[in-house]
């Protein structure tokens, strides 16, 4: 689109509506050939034109600055659960890095819902890679990574795929 004018974009997954953000053909997607300059205010942002069903739960996406003169921008992941009437913030992230890094928001949110990723402060930077999971309960989201059971020293541990141990009970 090479602009940071207002406009729609229809995605893979979903519609979004975009405000002071772009797509330029110059800039380095972190995958594919594509991905969204956020501009440099704090009235960026990106947000799903369309409910996603079964819920929301963790967001994740790869951000890096667009270049390292225009330092850290603060990002907020919100949701809304009316139609995009109003927002609630689920949680925000710093992107700090000139290289692609991963940030990812646990939202958790059940019914109909859509995302939006506004800017609260900083100047441009690049996103890429948004994925966006279904809602899941504590025993689901242990399900989603790969884990395995075992008995060491009278104790049953748990391991999941993001490296913690839980000890469920001494026997």
């Amino acid at each position: 689109t090479d602009s940071y004018s207002a406009q729609d974009y229809i995605g893979d997954a979903a519609q979004w509506r975009f405000s002071d953000v772009g797509i330029w053909s110059s800039d380095a997607a972190y995958s594919g050939e594509q991905a969204v300059r956020f501009g440099k205010t704090s009235s960026s942002y990106i947000a799903m034109s369309e409910d996603k069903d079964n819920g929301m739960g963790v967001v994740s996406f790869y951000a890096k600055q667009w270049s390292t003169s225009d330092g850290a921008a603060v990002v907020k992941v919100e949701y809304s659960t009316d139609g995009g009437s109003s927002w609630v913030e689920a949680g925000e992230v710093t992107i700090d890095q000139s290289s692609y890094t991963q940030y990812s928001v646990n939202v958790n949110k059940t019914g109909s819902v859509r995302l939006r990723l506004s800017q609260k402060s900083g100047k441009r930077f690049m996103l890429d890679a948004l994925e966006v999971g279904n809602y899941a309960t504590s025993v689901d989201a242990l399900n989603q990574d790969k884990w395995t059971a075992y008995g060491y020293n009278k104790k049953l541990y748990i391991e999941h795929g993001i490296g913690a141990d839980v000890i469920i009970y001494n026997l």
